[in-house]
């Protein structure tokens, strides 16, 4: 969905729809993306817009610890302000401030809500996706997912043709 700068009034613009979401902007294991409902207003701010508002749904993840799917609701509220093109100005680094960060800039003619809130619910996702607190995740030896019950690889047994199953026979002096 693009909204262009040209239809913003002085008074904004409210929409209330559902936008796809882009899962390239989304770093983490997507087993499937539905659509996000959102409620946004946009408003003009001097030299930028303001767009204030809420995406609500649900994708499809995968545990880092099991690899199976799993369903992650969101329900995100977000204000972000957006420079229709970056400030003029000259070539040398200069030091951002806290609210330089506020701001995105924005090259074209119109602005992405499908990025926009792609971008919100890549913010918010945990940096580690697991299904749950409890997850097991899966045996280092056979791969069984541990969440299902416990595994018959002889891992449990000893093994001694494991390759580190020689540091059992190790004996550490303790020196006081």
């Amino acid at each position: 969905m693009r909204i262009f700068f040209d239809a913003i009034k002085e008074e904004g613009l409210r929409w209330d729809g559902d936008v796809e979401i882009n899962p390239a902007m989304i770093d983490a294991e997507i087993a499937s993306t539905g659509d996000a409902h959102i409620k946004i207003e946009i408003f003009p701010v001097k030299s930028y817009f303001r767009i204030k508002g809420t995406a609500a749904g649900e994708i499809q993840l995968i545990c880092t610890r099991c690899l199976e799917e799993f369903s992650y609701k969101y329900d995100i509220p977000f204000d972000l302000y957006l420079v229709k093109e970056p400030l003029s100005g000259s070539e040398e680094e200069i030091e951002l401030k806290s609210d330089d960060l506020d701001f995105s800039f924005n090259h074209g003619e119109y602005i992405d809500l499908q990025d926009v809130v792609s971008e919100q619910i890549a913010l918010t996702l945990p940096l580690k996706q697991v299904c749950s607190n409890e997850c097991k995740g899966l045996c280092s030896n056979c791969g069984k997912n541990l969440n299902t019950g416990d595994c018959d690889c002889k891992k449990n047994e000893g093994d001694e043709e494991h390759p580190f199953a020689v540091l059992k026979s190790i004996k550490i002096e303790k020196k006081l």
